[in-house]
């Protein structure tokens, strides 16, 4: 009797874990094999074959999510199952039940976006094939067309085991197509004219981006970027970008934003800040050219991620009426001997970027940095470090006292340097502290960078020199969702052209004849503008050679400005390595598995599909 108890019970136990193992087994996506065929108005006639193995027995329907779809339409979408056509539902009701669902399709719309769903029909090995056509997929920029577009969504439940996307063109990709491939371990290429991208490990959503000539195909979907307004965007957070770990949150960006504006609204800036109260403080007896050479090292690190954004910044502040602006070549042998701008240097930033189309932020700083040379209040000193048998020199930079009289963006970098600070034991930043700083906030150079243009506009509007009147965007992808439309004013054209002549001035040694050696204070102002138009090895030249005394009388000297302007060279290639990255992986490659952000069909968060 015990013994048939006992082969009952274990019967029983049997049972209850067979029954529960069968329906606690996840589904499986074993493949998704996805092929866009590209007509010549740009629209994508799109295949996905889904091997899967169904095996949730709650779930009644498989849907696949499309969002952030910024004026494409999907369309024509159709689901068979091994080879049986399903019959549309229109609208899709998710509280049918399972068998109404059955050997049916059908969609829901979202906003900006949507859900392509079909009903599970049957358990256990199932292949699905999705046809639909994006209208349109290819988008037609300013400079190239462009395809950048996320097929599989990231969250889907479960992630398949393999991916591929391959894309067909009414005629063959040439070898000028520029081709990258985000979310997932693999690679892709333009094989005889055919882009294949294919995983071979781990997949968490599957987007292609494509660079192609303009006009290559004729999209209705025009959008007033660049091809780098998203290639930044792409390369952000990718394998592309070189350190691509950021530990910095939005929210402490928005701080270090509020911070540095907080900082200018006490300021009290009148807007008759005079250039030569640079120069309020007595000199430092230091060797400036000690101090300069040790720049390049301490701040490669903290620079190099400044640059990147810098072409999407000056697309975003083009003026509407640059057919005003003359070419600075027009301008030859016309000069105007004065500062052509009583307020901060760093207001001239854009007119600087419409005259000489240069994003010269390294410019700017080392303007920064011969005021706090000027004013004492920085120090430089070099200690001795052994390293096992080794001993070395390293260079350390120590904050004397914070600097008077500071700017908006002059304030935001010397408030970067009090950060790295923190890092040291004796208040001496090396380079070790620099690269901890950069590390775990990546991104604020990223905003010292827009915040010198956008400071730049503000000032220059406050001033009447330049209007913008911001209108709506109708594709937004980042925070900022409006267009600006700057104008050059007349007041503005005059600072254009001063500033073009100033430079010509400065350019031209025979005039500095005109100025009297005691005007050393003037000359020593003068030379903040020939950093920021990036010469000042020349103009420093030219003034001793035509008064060989003011290299005993100027603050500066020859060595200190050669210095700087290395430094300025060594962080001008420092800031393009992930771009270059980027540029280097354009004809295939590996894939990379995270990054692409800004892409159309995708979005962050939220689900990819899956069962329900």
């Amino acid at each position: 009797m015990k013994n048939k108890n006992r082969k009952f019970l274990l019967s029983l136990v049997l049972a209850i874990i067979l029954i529960f193992a069968r329906t606690s087994f996840a589904d499986e996506i074993y493949s998704i094999d996805i092929s866009a065929d590209i007509d010549e108005n740009g629209l994508a006639h799109v295949t996905e074959v889904w091997k899967t193995n169904e095996d949730s027995f709650d779930a009644t329907e498989k849907y696949k999510v499309i969002s952030d779809l910024n004026g494409i339409k999907i369309r024509d979408f159709k689901v068979s199952r091994n080879g049986e056509d399903f019959t549309e539902i229109k609208p899709w009701n998710l509280d049918l039940s399972f068998e109404e669902k059955k050997n049916h399709y059908g969609m829901i719309q979202k906003e900006n976006g949507l859900e392509l769903c079909w009903g599970i029909t049957e358990f256990g090995e199932n292949t699905y094939t999705l046809t639909y056509t994006i209208d349109p997929i290819v988008v037609g920029l300013n400079d190239y067309d462009m395809v950048y577009y996320r097929f599989i969504k990231e969250n889907l439940e479960p992630l398949p085991d393999f991916i591929s996307m391959t894309i067909n063109s009414y005629k063959p990709f040439a070898d000028e197509t520029s081709l990258w491939a985000f979310g997932f371990q693999g690679n892709i290429e333009n094989k005889d004219g055919k882009i294949i991208a294919k995983s071979s490990g781990d997949v968490n959503y599957g987007l292609v981006m494509l660079r192609m000539p303009k006009g290559t195909f004729a999209t209705s979907l025009k959008i007033d970027q660049d091809f780098d307004y998203y290639k930044e965007m792409a390369i952000e957070n990718s394998d592309f970008e070189n350190n691509s770990y950021d530990n910095s949150s939005d929210e402490e960006i928005s701080d270090y934003d509020q911070d540095a504006d907080d900082h200018y609204e006490d300021e009290d800036y009148d807007g008759d800040f005079n250039a030569y109260d640079y120069f309020d403080q007595g000199p430092s007896f230091w060797n400036f050219g000690g101090f300069f050479s040790i720049l390049p090292i301490l701040f490669s690190g903290l620079i190099a991620g400044i640059f990147i954004k810098n072409k999407n910044e000056s697309d975003s502040f083009r003026p509407i009426n640059k057919e005003v602006l003359k070419n600075p070549k027009e301008f030859k042998e016309e000069y105007f001997r004065e500062i052509p701008y009583q307020g901060p240097v760093e207001d001239t930033y854009l007119i600087n970027l419409y005259a000489y189309k240069t994003n010269s932020f390294e410019n700017y700083m080392n303007a920064f940095l011969l005021k706090w040379v000027y004013q004492g209040v920085v120090e430089f000193g070099e200690e001795d470090e052994k390293i096992l048998f080794m001993t070395h020199t390293i260079s350390y930079i120590k904050l004397i006292q914070k600097p008077e009289d500071m700017s908006l963006v002059e304030s935001s970098f010397y408030d970067i340097l009090q950060e790295c600070e923190t890092y040291t034991d004796d208040g001496k930043i090396t380079q070790k502290e620099i690269e901890e700083y950069v590390r775990d906030h990546k991104r604020i150079p990223e905003v010292l960078s827009r915040k010198l243009s956008k400071n730049s506009l503000d000032k220059l509007c406050q001033g009447q020199y330049l209007s913008n009147e911001k209108t709506k965007k109708k594709f937004a992808f980042s925070n900022d969702s409006y267009n600006n439309n700057v104008k050059i004013e007349e007041k503005g054209l005059e600072l254009y052209e001063n500033f073009i002549k100033f430079k010509n001035y400065l350019a031209d040694y025979s005039l500095i004849k005109e100025r009297d050696i005691n005007e050393v204070k003037l000359w020593d102002s003068f030379m903040i503008y020939a950093a920021i138009y990036g010469i000042s090895k020349e103009v420093y030249k030219n003034f001793t050679e035509i008064y060989p005394e003011y290299e005993k009388m100027s603050y500066f000297d020859y060595y200190m400005i050669a210095n700087i302007n290395s430094y300025s060279h060594f962080v001008s290639q420092s800031f393009n390595n992930a771009a270059n990255n980027f540029e280097n992986s354009s004809h295939g490659g590996f894939s990379s598995f995270s990054g692409g952000g800004g892409s159309f069909g995708g979005g962050s968060g939220g689900s990819g599909g899956g069962s329900r």
